[in-house]
């Protein structure tokens, strides 16, 4: 008996194949015959088509459409390299921006359904070269003042928290409530991207890097911020060397540790020395809730600290939070044995609070169903009272 072979739309299976960010060579070997799909040599078997349309990432019946969907095309600025509008995703990344596009798609129209009125981001726009002003208009729309700030740090059984969880939970509420979409990536390499925007006039998009420690991640959620604020659509790396990112890490680090505050600090104050030890840097950074590099950083730009002092800490700096980051993988690793993050968990970090609570709001109003509510949460229904417990 013959086996019988799907009549897909070879334009389809490459477009597909394109968008997920794959070559040919790229493929696992159990979808070998792929070329010979898209050529038009031969057909896949359900079974072969279900292997694809996981791999990219789609529901089957895709491939049996007419013609390619419509999107938006996405005119990033890539400031990790010289060529600003040339960048090579990885699938990982181009997933992760559909998801995010998804979403935003979705809350959007959930809110129209349930009457809400949609915010304009755009009346934030600020276009200045002064990045000390930038930062005091920053800090002026969030509306948030140093002594809140600093209420925030976080104990955990009695010790600090040094990657401030909680102060990362907070100012990602605060800028939600400007109107932007904060996700973050599930499965992308540290090393591809720190974070990125999608600027949008109503509800634009900040997706950080969830491989990212949280210090990391709150010195990117404003750095992209930044780059929300002057109107563009962008993806960074904050290590990388060129005018534009220098700008964004500016202001980063201003509104995050403000030089009119942290020079009054009695540490600062009293220290003529030009040196600092770990303990003072530790102290300053759960001060304002950074890492002790932004610390570090911060206290060479009041010229506390020699250049050359300066370049052999932070160079340790960089080896100690290396070192955090094995000790990281490898509990993990003991994390995946035992058991991984829960289902509610990372739904709520990756996707957010205020995403979750919209799509928990419109079920509980009956505004979407059970079905449409998993389809929204990729959760089952019956995680609907520990997702309300997580998030309320």
């Amino acid at each position: 008996m013959s086996v019988y072979k799907v009549p897909v739309n070879r334009e389809m299976l490459i477009w597909a194949r394109e968008d997920a960010g794959y070559e040919i060579e790229d493929l696992p070997k159990y979808l070998k015959s792929v070329n010979k799909w898209e050529s038009g040599e031969d057909k896949p078997t359900w079974n072969e088509l279900r292997k694809l349309a996981n791999k990219y990432k789609r529901p089957s019946v895709f491939f049996l459409r007419s013609h390619p969907p419509e999107e938006d095309e996405e005119e990033f600025k890539d400031y990790r390299t010289t060529h600003p509008f040339d960048f090579d995703e990885s699938p990982e990344l181009k997933l992760e921006i559909r998801k995010a596009k998804y979403r935003r798609d979705s809350f959007i129209n959930i809110q129209k359904e349930m009457g809400l009125v949609i915010p304009s981001f755009s009346r934030y726009k600020f276009e200045s070269k002064d990045y000390l002003a930038f930062a005091r208009k920053m800090r002026d729309i969030i509306g948030v003042d140093i002594e809140t700030q600093k209420s925030w740090i976080f104990r955990l059984k009695g010790n600090r928290d040094p990657l401030h969880s909680r102060f990362l939970d907070e100012w990602k509420e605060r800028v939600s409530e400007l109107g932007v979409l904060i996700f973050e990536t599930e499965k992308v390499e540290k090393t591809e991207i720190s974070g990125l925007t999608l600027y949008k006039s109503e509800y634009p998009i900040i997706l950080l890097n969830g491989s990212d420690n949280q210090n990391r991640r709150i010195f990117t959620l404003f750095h992209e911020l930044t780059h929300l604020m002057l109107g563009e659509s962008a993806i960074c790396d904050l290590d990388k060397r060129n005018s534009k990112e220098a700008f964004c890490n500016k202001v980063a680090g201003e509104f995050l540790v403000p030089r009119e505050y942290l020079e009054q600090e009695s540490i600062v104050e009293k220290n003529t020395t030009k040196e600092w030890t770990n303990y003072q840097l530790a102290r300053l950074s759960n001060f304002y809730g950074v890492s002790k590099q932004t610390i570090l950083l911060r206290i060479l730009t009041l010229n506390k600290i020699t250049k050359k002092s300066f370049g052999i800490q932070f160079k340790q700096l960089k080896k100690d939070a290396e070192e955090q980051e094995k000790k990281k993988k490898e509990l993990q690793k003991t994390q995946k044995q035992s058991g991984a993050m829960a289902p509610v968990d990372k739904k709520i970090k990756y996707e957010g609070k205020p995403y979750s609570r919209l799509v928990l709001s419109a079920y509980d109003h009956k505004i979407i169903s059970p079905v449409n509510f998993s389809r929204y949460m990729d959760l089952p229904v019956t995680d609907v009272e520990k997702l309300a417990e997580k998030i309320f």
